[in-house]
């Protein structure tokens, strides 16, 4: 929310550099935050980079957020909703029309600020510190919740791609995978987890090891369940990314991290193995980026279980 805020009153003044770097921050902690994306959107308009622009304005409107503009650069968006202000903002792309800001208030690209409400407390029953040193803190689960709801908390992993983690560090509390990501679990369990920022400090003390084995792509979520569940009980760790290939947006199951390409290629012919028809494992060679963003919330070298 503040870096959000920060790139909104950054792109207020027309700082469109500095802006761009606050919201792109904001969303390598949280890849669905609209009001990044919406102004990130903004930023690629006025720079004449309609397509971005438009991938930025239909990802606000895919995630159906209720959410609404606090303040806006144009008073008649205050109080609208972001999936509003992000239809109004592709007529103008479609338009034609400069995100520039022009005189007549109609003609502005449309930017929203955030409401500035502290985050919820975290409740005693939920989460507390344990073991600090290893990075890792324990959530006592709430009624009704899922590892779905867990991991999209912002104050336990703060984005919903990060079920696996929880998974590797309980598994010994999932007894079954049937309807895992949507199923409540037990009130008051206690799961072991690692924040965002304990990930964050763990990560730039770790070696570089930037190469990984994509296991397999798909477009659900639900798809990615059962190879998961199935590669980190035998022992690897596994993150989830999207990606984009042709125009389409697909969801990444991804084994990491290798020092080398040569120790990824081994752990590429071992999976293969493992996935049978789920998919064709191959190896790559991440972005600095990407690593910093899932390599805090795994300890490794972790060595595979070698039980069949």
């Amino acid at each position: 929310m503040v870096l959000s805020n920060r790139g909104f009153e950054e792109l207020s003044k027309g700082n469109d550099l500095e802006a761009g770097m606050r919201l792109e921050q904001a969303l390598v902690m949280n890849p669905d935050n609209p009001y990044a994306l919406l102004n990130l959107g903004v930023i690629y308009q006025r720079m004449g980079r309609p397509e971005k622009a438009r991938r930025m304005y239909e990802k606000v409107l895919a995630l159906q957020t209720q959410e609404k503009a606090e303040t806006s650069n144009n008073p008649a968006f205050s109080g609208r909703s972001l999936g509003e202000i992000a239809e109004a903002n592709l007529k103008l792309l479609e338009d034609g029309v400069s995100a520039q800001w022009p005189s007549q208030e109609q003609g502005k690209a449309g930017i929203a600020r955030q409401e500035d409400t502290p985050a919820p407390p975290i409740e005693k029953e939920a989460a507390v510190e344990s073991n600090p040193e290893q990075g890792e803190t324990i959530y006592r689960v709430r009624e009704g919740e899922t590892l779905f709801d867990i991991a999209a908390r912002h104050d336990v992993c703060g984005d919903r791609l990060k079920w696996p983690i929880l998974f590797r560090l309980n598994m010994d509390k999932f007894g079954s995978t049937e309807d895992l990501l949507n199923k409540p679990i037990q009130k008051g369990t206690e799961l072991r987890m690692v924040q965002p920022h304990q990930a964050s400090k763990r990560a730039a003390m770790m070696e570089k090891r930037l190469w990984i084995v994509n296991a397999l792509s798909v477009r659900s979520l639900d798809k990615t369940v059962l190879p998961a569940t199935a590669l980190m009980k035998k022992g690897y760790s596994v993150y989830l990314i999207k990606t984009a290939f042709a125009g389409d947006e697909w969801l990444s199951l991804r084994v990491g991290f290798y020092a080398s390409i040569l120790e990824a290629m081994a752990v590429c012919e071992e999976i293969t193995t493992l996935m049978l028809n789920s998919g064709e494992p191959c190896v790559a060679k991440i972005e600095m980026e990407e690593f910093a963003k899932h390599a805090g919330f795994i300890r490794f070298p972790e060595k595979p279980s070698q039980n069949p």
